[in-house]
């Protein structure tokens, strides 16, 4: 039996919408939804002075309508998001459908839809009440929404991507603009971006360009609404991304902005509501790599959605493969859409719907993705080397009762693994293989971006380093993972479920079995979905139907996680605060510190309670003192300590004469490679500086 295609994950629930034949309801539930989210979406912003999360749209508004007067010309200004951020949250909408329909099966979504779809937001603190909805308007403030339910932006609008706002200008008398009026629109944009970006310019963040920063502080992109629209029009593309959401409407105006062609037949969202969304093909000019590629997102952030048009889509692809199969090569602004579909994906890649819809767009994204991969040399940013453009994402499946597994499971091999007492117990492993119930995950940090949104990617043959197999890579320590995450990665710190029915298995014992493995995935069509024989045998051993393995033990310090409810994945302000503590810990300097206490600071000031995270001291002390335990422990390695390092670093003296007197870490070096007397110099510590050379 072969997995659940992603058809059959991802139902469209909207489609019994329209038996009520209320098209403006409809067209409501998704506008009050999409406000809702807005009304209570912290943004990290500087405003009169003062850095401020809450009402940043109001105070978007509110500026802009400031710099209209002070153009002093007759101007009025009217804003929207658009572009991938309303498609981001329509995604997040099908999200809280798709889970309340997981818990309420029965119902659908007629029977929600005035509950409001907002109570998934925050079910402890919303009531769910009936008649939200008059007419076209969204009556909020009956949802009884408490303050609990901020969101903030980092999980809500798109990972690591710019904010996209749009303005029309309008002169006050309803004559036509003259340039004086377009001009002052164009500088009013200027002002805005500005405003936007002034917290960022303020924390001295501008240098850092990583896309983990840009989630915690969204980079505005300011563009004049008519401009951006036909250009999208021109260049093709997704009609997802012609939407546009009016952030300051007159009353009774609908908020939620079609290209004048749909705008009396909302047709782009009609088309959503139906399951689809159109691709446009360029009417100037040759389809780009990067609008194609783009074309891609939607399928997996929004997949319960198909392409209206798919051969549109697929001709340009595949003019794409052939090129490279030719020797050409994907250009850069392609391979960021391919890192932006990644990390922007829901359900774990849509359940890895490129690797079941193989006839389909994304099929083809993915043999556009292998074919760059066989082709090798450059297949990242700026030269940069990564292993595969579209890998499979570990999946999260039910953990079932032993007794249901033994009834239910077919695998060959199942009795000999069970019976034999091959799988190893929950309680037994974190007791043997977990640092207090806690493994770690050392990644890059655009394979830790797609945690935030998608789930954990997969190593396999093509993506990461698979010695013991495809899956999530594990280890007990913080320092085991740390070769994983490399120089400039993150490590991150993953509860184990402690579920008592977790099948957990050593790689022994599936090697032992590996013929016999082999034939029965053959047999079963688990190789059928083009994977090698490794592949094959693991893709066998974690389906629920057959083995139902959730973890394979590779060493005793590492193992392979086959499905993520086997981690307890805590994505939060605090959580990604963590991951800026791996990037500290691994570069143990003044400017990773520097970069831990910027983002500390915006953190609490954002309203995170300080009580609930680590300030860099108090990391910097574990640090060393973790160094001078492990050296206590073995005496005679005492002269490679980096304590001494460390403690020259960040100015601890009292620390740095003691081990000076003592002699630990005299020869020791820094990640750069600096001795401690270098260190001493360039900290200007002339005592310790003498002291090392007598």
């Amino acid at each position: 039996m072969a997995p659940k295609t992603p058809q059959e994950l991802f139902p469209n629930f909207f489609r019994d919408l329209h038996a009520l034949e209320d098209s403006q309801r409809d067209i409501a539930l998704v506008e009050g939804y999409i406000q809702s989210v807005l009304d209570r979406l912290r943004v990290a912003h500087l405003h009169n002075d003062k850095t401020e999360s809450k009402d940043f749209f109001n105070h978007l508004v509110e500026k802009a309508n400031e710099f209209a007067k002070e153009e002093n010309c007759g101007i009025e200004v009217d804003l929207f998001i658009g572009g991938g951020v309303v498609r981001t949250l329509l995604g997040n909408m099908y999200k809280l459908v798709h889970e309340r329909k997981a818990e309420e099966p029965q119902k659908s979504v007629a029977d929600i839809k005035n509950s409001p779809i907002t109570d998934d937001l925050d079910r402890q603190t919303m009531q769910r009440k009936k008649g939200l909805f008059s007419g076209s308007e969204f009556h909020l403030k009956q949802a009884n929404i408490a303050e609990k339910t901020e969101l903030y932006s980092p999980f809500t609008l798109g990972v690591g991507s710019d904010l996209d706002i749009y303005y029309e200008v309008k002169s006050k008398d309803g004559e036509r603009l003259s340039e004086k009026q377009k001009n002052s629109g164009k500088n009013l944009a200027k002002k805005l971006e500005r405003y936007i970006n002034a917290l960022e310019e303020e924390k001295g963040l501008r240098s850092a360009r990583d896309p983990m920063k840009h989630s915690i502080l969204p980079v505005a992109d300011v563009k004049e609404y008519h401009q951006q629209i036909n250009r999208v029009l021109e260049q093709g593309g997704s009609m997802l991304d012609t939407l546009a959401f009016k952030l300051n409407p007159s009353k009774n105006e609908r908020r939620l902005r079609h290209p004048e062609r749909y705008k009396e037949s909302q047709q782009v969202l009609r088309d959503f509501l139906h399951g689809f969304y159109e691709y446009l093909a360029p009417t100037v000019g040759e389809a780009t790599q990067k609008q194609a590629i783009r074309g891609l997102r939607a399928l997996l952030e929004i997949p319960f959605l198909n392409v209206k048009n798919p051969e549109v889509l697929i001709g340009e692809l595949e003019k794409i493969k052939e090129k490279i199969e030719s020797g050409g090569a994907l250009d850069d602004d392609a391979i960021k859409q391919y890192e932006k579909l990644l990390r922007n994906a829901n359900f774990q890649g849509a359940g890895n719907r490129a690797y079941f819809d193989r006839n389909s767009p994304i099929g083809l994204g993915l043999e556009i993705a292998k074919a760059q991969y066989n082709k090798g040399g450059k297949t990242g940013i700026a030269g940069t080397k990564l292993r595969f453009l579209l890998p499979e994402f570990l999946q999260k499946m039910p953990i079932q009762s032993e007794e249901y597994k033994r009834e239910h499971c077919k695998g060959d091999l199942y009795g000999n693994f069970v019976g034999n007492k091959k799988l190893v117990s929950p309680k037994d492993f974190i007791e043997k293989h977990t640092t207090a119930g806690v493994l770690y995950h050392g990644t890059g940090i655009a394979a830790g971006m797609n945690i935030l949104r998608g789930g954990f990617i997969m190593s396999t043959e093509k993506a990461g380093t698979a010695v013991h197999g495809p899956g999530t890579y594990t280890a007990k320590t913080h320092a085991e993972s740390a070769s994983y995450a490399g120089a400039e990665g993150i490590i991150l710190p993953l509860k184990f479920s402690d579920k008592k029915d977790l099948n957990i298995v050593r790689k022994e014992d599936i090697d032992k079995n590996c013929d016999a493995l082999l034939k029965e995935a053959i047999t079963k069509g688990f190789q059928g979905l083009n994977m090698n024989d490794d592949e094959a045998i693991f893709a066998l051993l974690r389906d629920r139907a057959q083995y139902a393995i959730d973890v394979v033990i590779g060493t005793d310090t590492y193992f392979v996680v086959q499905n993520q409810e086997a981690l307890d994945v805590n994505v939060d302000l605090k959580a990604m605060l963590s991951w800026f503590e791996s990037g500290l810990i691994q570069s143990m300097d003044t400017e990773g510190k520097d970069k831990y206490d910027k983002f500390y600071e915006l953190l609490i000031e954002m309203g995170v309670d300080s009580e609930e995270l680590k300030s860099s001291d108090a990391i910097i002390t574990h640090v060393i003192e973790e160094e001078l335990a492990r050296v206590q422990s073995k005496p005679g390695s005492k002269n490679v300590s980096s304590a001494l390092v460390y403690a020259l670093t960040f100015d601890r003296k009292e620390q740095a004469n003691s081990l000076i007197s003592s002699g630990i870490g005299l020869e020791a070096k820094n990640a750069s490679g600096m001795s401690p007397l270098i260190v001493a110099f360039q900290y200007d510590n002339f005592d310790a500086f003498k002291k090392i050379l007598v």
